[in-house]
């Protein structure tokens, strides 16, 4: 027997190919987060909508001193429509001052040791 696929499972496939995506309401023209099936505004369901370019804005950022490379990353909160999402900054000539409110678009995700990450990159507008 062959079960449909959520929104939620589609979402978590997506991301392991290194793929972004999520849930959107045509009527309510919202991105839906969590992933989910149907709309909580107006109970439509929802489409997955691709966000390979769509552009995000840095919220906050720190330096994490504690991963396991023992490396400096930049880790930054991100929100992207209605979605905050934490995440690294890729470094290439990255200056770490005021990097807050800065744009950024998605350059990798997928899965570290069965959990989600997310890896940005600043956009030169």
């Amino acid at each position: 027997m062959h079960t449909k696929k959520n929104n939620h499972q589609k979402f978590i496939e997506y991301i392991g190919k290194g793929r972004f995506v999520l849930p959107y309401c045509k009527e309510c023209r919202k991105t839906i987060w969590p992933p989910t099936d149907n709309c909580r505004v107006c109970l439509n369901n929802l489409s997955l909508k691709n966000y390979k370019n769509k552009q995000g804005k840095i919220l906050e950022f720190f330096l994490d001193k504690y991963n396991n490379n023992n490396a400096n990353i930049i880790m930054i909160l991100v929100k992207l429509d209605e979605v905050i999402l934490i995440g690294s900054l890729h470094q290439d000539n990255t200056n770490r001052e005021n990097i807050e409110g800065k744009k950024v678009r998605i350059k990798k995700c997928g899965f570290i040791d069965k959990k989600i990450f997310y890896q940005f990159e600043i956009v030169n507008n």
